[in-house]
């Protein structure tokens, strides 16, 4: 597989920057990382699963986290349920978002486990999927600092689950 490096740049206005999309059902012939940590949410598909040197076979909603320049890919075989389209939700940040000060605090222990960790990506399953869900999908649509409390919050569910 090829290897891209993607260089994203965030809007003067933004800390970090959330979409979401229609995948679309192809086998991607790429790996592609990027410096910044990536939230990826998938929904109602099947595929193969490629990150770092990992190789696997997906089915259904998948929640991942992936650390800075991790090589991944994901390819899309199928929808699961026909009459609706396989979706992704991304997130694309930096750990520092909120600043370098945050990550230096106490309170911050976990996060910063959570960090390292995603260094080889982590998969989440469980009940934490769909609660990531629902918060991925407020941020779509939050504006301002509202944005940016979300984000913290969906971390800090993600570096305390017990189901990754």
């Amino acid at each position: 597989m090829q290897h891209i490096y993607e260089n994203f740049t965030f809007p003067p206005d933004q800390s970090f920057t959330i979409r979401a999309e229609e995948l679309e059902i192809k086998k991607y012939t790429s790996l592609k990382s990027h410096v910044n940590f990536e939230i990826a949410l998938l929904e109602n598909c099947t595929g193969k699963r490629f990150i770092g040197d990992h190789i696997e076979d997906f089915k259904g909603d998948e929640l991942v986290l992936l650390g800075s320049y991790l090589p991944h890919c994901w390819q899309y075989y199928n929808t699961i349920n026909n009459k609706r389209p396989a979706d992704a939700v991304i997130v694309h940040f930096y750990p520092d978002f909120l600043g370098k000060d945050l990550l230096t605090k106490p309170e911050a222990v976990n996060l910063n486990q959570l960090f390292e960790n995603a260094s080889k990506g982590i998969l989440f399953t469980g009940p934490i999927v769909a609660e990531a869900k629902e918060i991925l999908y407020q941020m779509l649509t939050a504006k301002g600092l509202t944005r940016s409390v979300l984000l913290l919050q969906l971390l800090d569910k993600l570096a305390i689950s017990t189901t990754c």
